[in-house]
Order: C-alpha cells, then structure tokens, then sequence
C-alpha cells in the first residue's frame, strides 16, 4: 500500500542533528538488527525486512510509533539505506542484505521502546 505525502510537506533535514525522527529511526533499526543477529545468528535482513520486524512488533505490542507505515513507504526505506550507507552505520550486498559497521554498533546506544522491544522476539 502506498502512503501519499501532502504537497504542502516541508522536506525533512537529511541529518541527525536537525532531524530527531532520522535519528530516533536510525536507533530503532540498528537495535533490531541486532537483536535479529542475536537470535537468528544465521539468517541475513534486508532493511525492509527489518522494518518489518518492526512493524509486526508494533502490531503485537499495541504500541504505535511508526514502523508499520516506515515499512511499506518505498521511498523512505531508499532513502534510509542511502543514509545509512554514506554515514557508514551499515553496508548492503547487492541482494539488499543489511550489515551494521563497527560506527553502526558503536554510536546507536538507544534501545527499542519498551512496549516494542518486549515483544520483538517472540
């Protein structure tokens, strides 16, 4: 499903330090990635596959805070893989997989919202 944006939005900074959303969303994805590598050591994601995590945990948790329209808005998920590959939080293989950095790991010490990260891994 496609999620128009209004005409009338102001585009959003392109950086963390202007724009809490990226940063928040940069957290949110990087800690999931990782709780996925922790308790599926084997198996690659995708950023889309990650929001998707995400989203479904959202869902199981009652708790809205975004992830279900960040993962099936198209353009926010190229945009999200162009930051953060030009930021060097994370590489992608030509199949989309996503792999964190030592920057990704280091610099996101936030964890999930409560209400999500309970119910992340089920």
């Amino acid at each position: 499903m496609d999620y128009p944006v209004p005409e009338d939005c102001a585009p959003m900074p392109d950086n963390e330090e202007d724009n809490c959303f990226l940063e928040n969303q940069l957290n949110a994805i990087i800690r999931a990635r990782l709780l996925l590598k922790q308790n599926f050591p084997d198996q690659k994601y995708s950023l889309r596959q990650t929001l998707e995590h995400l989203a479904l945990a959202e869902v199981r948790a009652k708790y809205n805070c975004g992830f279900i329209l960040l993962s099936r808005y198209e353009p926010t998920i190229d945009f999200l893989m162009a930051y953060m590959e030009r930021e060097r939080y994370a590489t992608f293989d030509t199949e989309g997989n996503m792999y964190l950095t030592n920057k990704g790991i280091e610099t996101r010490t936030e964890g999930l919202p409560e209400e999500i990260e309970r119910v992340f891994i089920v």
